[in-house]
């Protein structure tokens, strides 16, 4: 069950769950939710305030470091990174780190791409 979120997007799988990203950045939205796939019955998803408030895209974790890798759906957004502090509580205190690309390409990435395939 995922009620109390709005404009969830494609979001990524876990060694938890399913965790849903939300694209909604409203008062009270912009956050990652971890729904448990192994619940015996339907239970409300645990929001991830630790993977920052922003319009989440998608994620996908590192198995081993635990270490979350966040888009953002933005046309000036960014690729971020959340490491946490301690493995054995992951979602508890880590660090988020946004990267980007610094100047701002000037050509369209969307249309630069489109430009090079050929029928």
């Amino acid at each position: 069950m995922l009620a109390g979120t709005a404009h969830n997007c494609a979001g990524g799988s876990s060694p938890w769950g399913w965790l849903s990203c939300e694209e909604n950045v409203e008062m009270g939205h912009g956050y990652v939710f971890r729904c448990r796939t192994d619940a015996a019955r339907v239970a409300h998803p645990e929001r991830l305030p630790g993977y920052g408030r922003f319009r989440h895209e998608a994620v996908c974790i590192d198995p081993k470091t635990l270490t979350a890798y966040l888009t953002e759906d933005q046309t000036d957004g960014c690729f971020y990174r959340y490491r946490p502090s301690d493995l054995r509580a992951p979602h508890t205190s880590g660090q988020v780190a946004g990267f980007g690309v610094f100047p701002a390409p000037s050509a369209s990435t969307p249309r630069a791409a489109s430009s090079t395939v050929s029928a």
